[in-house]
């Protein structure tokens, strides 16, 4: 074919021209300011997602790592479970854990409901299937199944997992509004032995909410003085969602990143001392275009091994649409959660 007023292109340069061709809903997503994932991401759909996960093949010689994520309300997506459109697709979870690729995950707002151990069976089943793994998931204990609570989904050839407690870091009784903290100590197949501790911190970006996560960290100062105390081991990591969503109507106003800096402040001074590790994108939940940073992981000051450099790195849609409110509404937002997953890679170290 010849193209009148320039040159032929080789076949390699219109096939570029073609991928790299802006597609009409990213075009739109642009003009409104706002994030697009490709309908060829593995967060678009099952069916990419697993295209993905067969691509990628087998990944044995992968660091060891842990991961958070909360997975909204798991299995109903919502506190009533009324919605079925928003009901988690246990398919496209599997996926996304598989690819992800860890040796240990914590999650929270797991419920505990006869359909939701169903449903938990049943994601393993699925995880295991996809991954060649064996996973396995331990939940903080709550006197009510219908309470939302942190757990970890580990791989049992790939980690030991021993003296998995649940604690309470306030006085009051387990709820939706206070949830429990789940404590294990862990062991990485070449990498660090550790204390881990999944929390959930009070939610809310008002004084009351605000309040709230100050109490709970008194109690988390608390809580992981006595770890070391058990075996001798000092190092921790300390994960899950802190809802460092800001305060909107303390004096004076208080955002995200600046809560997330005094969280930082704070566990600096705690009795065992912990540090704060940066990720590498100022989000794991977007809401009205406004990025937070809700999910984290602390490490102790001097874990051995553990660089000052090393970050946590965000995944999911959070990823794709550069920490922007999602056009159009994201299918992982409705089916999968609300957070994105934040990974962390660990040095492969003797055993302490």
């Amino acid at each position: 074919m010849v193209l009148l007023g320039g040159c032929n292109p080789t076949s390699e340069q219109g096939a570029s021209a073609t991928r790299t061709k802006p597609s009409p809903v990213a075009t739109v997503a642009k003009v409104l300011g706002k994030g697009h994932v490709p309908s060829s991401s593995r967060w678009a759909s099952l069916a990419e997602c697993d295209r993905a996960l067969k691509a990628a093949g087998s990944r044995s010689a992968a660091p060891a790592r842990i991961a958070t994520w909360n997975v909204r309300y798991f299995p109903d997506g919502s506190a009533d479970g009324a919605d079925e459109a928003q009901h988690i697709d246990l398919d496209w979870l599997a996926c996304s854990i598989a690819l992800l690729n860890v040796d240990v995950l914590s999650v929270q707002e797991f419920k505990r409901t006869e359909r939701a151990q169903k449903s938990a069976a049943e994601l393993l089943d699925k995880l295991n299937q996809r991954s060649g793994r064996r996973y396995k998931l331990e939940l903080a204990h709550c006197e009510t199944d219908d309470v939302a609570r942190p757990g970890i989904i580990y791989d049992e050839a790939r980690s030991r997992v021993a003296s998995v407690k649940t604690a309470l870091s306030t006085d009051q009784k387990c709820s939706d509004a206070v949830p429990p903290e789940l404590t294990a100590y862990v062991k990485l197949d070449g990498g660090p032995d550790f204390h881990l501790v999944v929390i959930h911190a009070p939610a809310g970006d008002r004084g009351d909410g605000h309040r709230k996560r100050q109490t709970f960290l008194q109690g988390l100062d608390r809580l992981i003085t006595n770890l070391p105390r058990s075996n001798g081991d000092t190092d921790i990591v300390v994960t899950g969602d802190f809802n460092t969503s800001g305060c909107q109507d303390c004096q004076p106003k208080l955002d995200s990143v600046n809560e997330t800096r005094r969280l930082g402040e704070r566990i600096s001074k705690f009795r065992v001392p912990l540090r704060l590790l940066p990720a590498d994108r100022p989000c794991s939940f977007v809401l009205e275009n406004e990025p937070m940073l809700l999910d984290h992981f602390l490490v102790s000051a001097d874990m051995k091994g553990l660089a000052p450099s090393a970050t946590a790195v965000v995944s999911g849609y959070c990823e794709e649409a550069q920490c922007k409110d999602v056009f159009p509404t994201s299918k992982a937002e409705k089916r999968l959660s609300d957070h994105c997953p934040v990974v962390l890679d660990l040095p492969r170290v003797a055993r302490d």
